[in-house]
């Protein structure tokens, strides 16, 4: 199974060594391998990756951490429903001129049951 440091997170994911910190912190995203001690190595599987890779496109929607977290919980209790909201965020995403968009609430579309 491949793994990935937070730097690997970082550079695949584009988001900062502070957002990844906090998102774990947070509880948003459980690290395959947690670190131990001081200076600790963290290790992320390939659902980590994806779950980091959501989260760097609800942050470009405007989401403070505390609401990506809350997102990636309750994704986090239905894997395909993820994928599939994910893939609607991207297109979304996509189609925003000029992020981060106002209006944004975890509410939105992300807590609404699938189709």
């Amino acid at each position: 199974m491949d793994t990935y440091q937070s730097k690997d997170i970082q550079e695949i994911a584009g988001l900062t060594r502070f957002q990844v910190i906090r998102l774990v912190e947070l509880g948003g995203v459980v690290p395959f391998k947690d670190a131990v001690g001081r200076g600790g190595i963290r290790r992320f599987s390939g659902d980590n990756l994806y779950q980091f890779q959501a989260a760097g496109l609800l942050f470009q929607c405007g989401f403070s951490a505390r609401d990506v977290c809350e997102i990636l919980k309750e994704w986090a209790k239905h894997p395909l429903w993820l994928f599939t909201r994910a893939l609607d965020l991207w297109q979304e995403v996509r189609s925003i001129k000029s992020p981060p968009f106002k209006g944004a609430t975890t509410e939105r579309v992300f807590f609404s049951e699938p189709a």
